[in-house]
């Protein structure tokens, strides 16, 4: 895992991690840090009373790994349907062992203004979904002017966002409305998010930047090899 460096201003070692799908135990959890960043998805199934096992196993790992860490963020994914029905026990839980459950709001630590959001452009019958034409209006309303920081489950459109249709050929599905809110904010100095998987040949996990604005992929599993569990160790940045 590469250390990338922003800026040194705040001497800050930042965890940025997402879609781990249940995998979260195979991941190697850094001693040197000061944020631990989740963008969604810890858990898999559906149906939120199987979800709720995925979830306290979660919870679990945060509690025995990352006890170290100081801050803890936590937004979720289309896939942590537990939390979206039992939104309020939820961050209860996830109070206990030091996390902040945020979602669409706002959190100041060490001087970073983050903005977290767990909604993604509709896509099958999952949560914290809304329609991919609404999306700009909703996130300028939002994510104040400025932020440093946005986390979001999903990526904007034409970064780090690219898979096969059912035909096979490349596409990208990242969020337009997403983006050209982002494009807005003249402090935002980091993007991460995930949902969108490396694939087969596709790469997509990793670190763009563009116009002084880092974007991180952050997603650790890989689409069709689950079963292999982590294949990426997430992003950690400096401050």
């Amino acid at each position: 895992m590469k250390s990338i460096e922003i800026s040194n201003k705040c001497n800050l070692n930042v965890w940025v991690i997402s879609d781990t799908h249940g995998y979260h135990g195979y991941l190697n959890v850094p001693e040197n840090v000061d944020v631990l960043i989740h963008c969604g998805d810890a858990t898999n199934y559906r149906d939120q009373y199987k979800n709720k096992v995925e979830f306290d196993n979660f919870v679990q790992w945060l509690k025995d790994k990352c006890n170290h860490i100081p801050v803890k963020l936590f937004t979720p994914g289309n896939h942590d349907s537990y939390i979206y029905y039992n939104q309020k026990e939820a961050k209860k839980i996830l109070d206990e062992v030091g996390v902040d459950l945020v979602i669409d709001n706002h959190i100041t630590v060490y001087g970073l203004k983050i903005f977290m959001s767990p909604y993604t452009p509709a896509f099958g019958d999952w949560v914290y979904q809304v329609d991919r034409g609404k999306t700009y209006k909703r996130y300028s309303h939002a994510i104040d002017d400025d932020v440093d920081v946005v986390i979001n489950h999903g990526m904007p459109k034409g970064i780090l966002d690219l898979t096969e249709d059912r035909y096979g050929k490349i596409e990208q599905v990242g969020d337009k409305g997403l983006l050209t809110r982002l494009k807005e904010l003249e402090n935002l100095k980091l993007f991460c998010g995930g949902h969108i998987h490396d694939y087969k040949n596709i790469k997509n996990s990793g670190v763009y930047v563009d116009g002084g604005v880092y974007y991180g992929n952050c997603a650790c599993v890989k689409d069709a090899e689950f079963h292999k569990g982590i294949q990426f160790n997430g992003n950690l940045f400096k401050f």
